[in-house]
């Protein structure tokens, strides 16, 4: 009887494109830096300059990021400089520091300062590809699982529970649901337990048409857990079902 959401099928498929786009990503950026480090050579270098970039967000909101600029000479005695590629606020590093370097031996300008920030990138993609995908994933699997569930439970409510007779009160809008403008049907009936004076209500799984005029019955069979009232299964499969 569940009603699929295009919305949200639409929105899992996106965040889950989106995600596994970092993912990949993450992989390449990794790969990319294990390949580098693999291939460098090592030195010292020295923090000559902190250069500043300021980038505006909108005309009331600037922010600040500190680069640091590192001179070093390689192993053959060749002076060179670098601009890292990981900048922060506040900076990271301070003027004549002294940091590792690892550079291409065969083009010194490709190098960068030893750190962890080498891995920044991989780590960033792969933290919101896993985030993005995961959200993806929940939005597309959530509802299918969520059937799943409520329909072993049923089963399970069916073959070992106890069956009730209740009463049929009507049926009502589940308010609390909406989907693309619309709310779901909810068959309402209830039970007087005469052992202990108590009256309970019961609601069926939600409906997506007005099923009132299909309900011939002044009673419904109901399949309850008798150590938990609240684990309930409403039979309603006398109704019709909706078409695709």
């Amino acid at each position: 009887m569940a009603k699929k959401d295009p919305t949200l099928t639409w929105m899992g498929i996106l965040f889950s494109i989106t995600g596994i786009g970092m993912l990949i990503g993450s992989f390449l950026s990794y790969n990319s830096t294990h390949n580098f480090i693999k291939n460098s050579s090592s030195t010292i270098g020295t923090v000559t300059e902190l250069r500043l970039h300021t980038s505006s967000s909108s005309s009331s909101s600037k922010s600040s990021t500190y680069y640091p600029i590192v001179k070093f000479k390689t192993q053959k005695g060749e002076s060179a400089e670098l601009e890292s590629n990981v900048g922060s606020y506040p900076p990271s590093f301070r003027v004549g520091e002294t940091v590792s370097v690892l550079y291409n031996p065969n083009n010194p300008a490709e190098a960068e300062i030893n750190s962890f920030g080498l891995w920044f990138t991989a780590i960033f993609l792969l933290g919101m590809g896993g985030l993005f995908a995961g959200i993806g994933l929940s939005l597309l699997a959530g509802p299918l699982a969520f059937r799943l569930s409520s329909n072993k439970n049923a089963a399970k409510l069916q073959a070992n529970g106890k069956k009730i007779v209740t009463k049929f009160t009507g049926v009502e809008l589940n308010t609390f649901l909406t989907v693309n403008g619309s709310s779901p049907y909810q068959i309402t009936s209830q039970w007087f337990n005469p052992e202990t004076n108590e009256v309970y209500v019961f609601h069926s799984e939600n409906i997506w048409f007005d099923p009132e005029e299909f309900i011939k019955y002044e009673t419904i069979d109901v399949y309850v857990d008798p150590n938990d009232m609240k684990k309930y299964h409403m039979d309603i499969s006398f109704l019709p079902k909706l078409a695709n």
